[in-house]
C-alpha cells in the first residue's frame, strides 16, 4: 500500500489568468469556464477527473472573474468534492497566487494548472511524489506524443529535470504538463504580494540544486489556453467521452 493511501491529499488548481488568447470568449468568463460539452465548462470536467482519481479536497486559486467560478461550484458538494478558495485580486502571477494561498496549503500538495487536462494516473503520481527525495515532482509528456519539434523540459537519465526552457529548446525532449507535487517548503522562495511566476522563480532555483524530479506520463495533455487548443480538447473529449468512474484508482 502506497504512503498516500488513506490520506486526503489536497489538490490546488491555478485559475487566475486573464485568458487573453481566448478573447472575446474570456471577456465575460475566466478561461477555465469555457464550455466544452454543451454548456459544461472545462473546469467541471477537470474536477470530475480529479474526483474520479480520489482527489476530493480542492483549493481553487482564483483571480480574474473568480466570482463566476465561485457561483458555479460553491462548496463543491454538488460535484462530490470539498472546495475552498484563495483569491488573488491583484493577479500576481502563478508564483504570487501560490504565495498568497500559503495559509491554506498543506505540507505537501498537488498543484494543477487550470488550463490543462492531463490524464495522469494520480495513484502512481502520488506514490512517486512521496518516494522521491525532491522538493518538486513535475509531470511531463514526451514532445513526440505532443507532436512538437521541441519541448521545454530536459530530463536526465535519473529522471531529474536538468533544464527548463520556457521558450523551448532543441535539447528538451519533454513538455511540462502542468501537474506538480510540491513540498510547501518551496513557498519560502516567493515574496508576499510580489508578482512572480513558478517558471522564472521556483523552477530555476530548484533545478540548479537537483530538487526537481520528472514524472513521465503516457500520451499527451491538452492546453485550452488558445482557440486551437480549446478546439483540440473538444475534439478529444468528443472521442473519449467524459471522464467517469472508470478512471477510479
Amino acid at each position: 500500500m502506497g504512503r498516500y493511501q488513506g490520506k486526503q491529499i489536497q489538490a490546488c488548481i491555478l485559475l487566475g489568468g486573464l485568458g487573453v488568447r481566448l478573447k472575446p470568449l474570456t471577456n465575460s468568463i475566466p478561461k477555465a469556464m469555457a464550455p466544452v460539452v454543451g454548456d459544461r465548462p472545462f473546469l467541471h470536467l477537470l474536477i470530475d477527473y480529479l474526483r474520479s482519481q480520489g482527489l476530493r479536497r480542492l483549493l481553487l486559486l482564483v483571480g480574474y472573474k473568480g466570482s463566476v467560478i465561485r457561483n458555479y461550484f460553491g462548496s463543491g458538494s454538488r460535484f462530490g468534492v470539498s472546495i475552498d478558495y484563495s483569491e488573488d485580486p491583484e493577479l500576481l502571477g502563478t508564483g504570487g497566487a501560490l504565495r498568497r494561498a500559503a495559509p491554506f496549503l498543506e505540507d505537501t500538495f498537488i498543484l494543477v494548472f487550470g488550463d490543462t487536462f492531463a490524464r495522469v494516473n494520480y495513484g502512481e503520481f502520488l506514490e512517486a511524489g512521496y518516494e522521491t527525495n525532491c522538493s518538486l515532482l513535475m509531470t511531463v509528456a514526451s514532445r513526440d506524443a505532443m507532436g512538437l519539434p521541441r519541448g521545454n523540459v530536459k530530463v536526465d537519465e535519473g529522471d531529474r529535470v536538468a533544464a527548463y526552457r520556457p521558450r523551448g529548446g532543441k535539447e528538451c525532449g519533454h513538455v511540462d504538463a502542468g501537474v506538480l507535487f510540491i513540498d510547501k517548503s518551496v513557498i519560502r522562495l516567493l515574496r508576499v504580494n510580489e508578482k512572480s511566476s513558478l517558471e522564472s522563480t521556483i523552477y530555476p532555483y530548484l533545478i540548479e540544486r537537483g530538487e526537481v524530479a520528472a514524472f513521465i506520463m503516457d500520451g499527451r495533455f491538452y492546453d485550452i489556453g488558445t482557440v486551437e487548443g480549446l478546439r483540440m480538447f473538444k475534439r478529444h473529449n468528443a472521442q473519449i467521452g467524459r471522464p467517469d468512474s472508470r478512471d477510479m484508482l
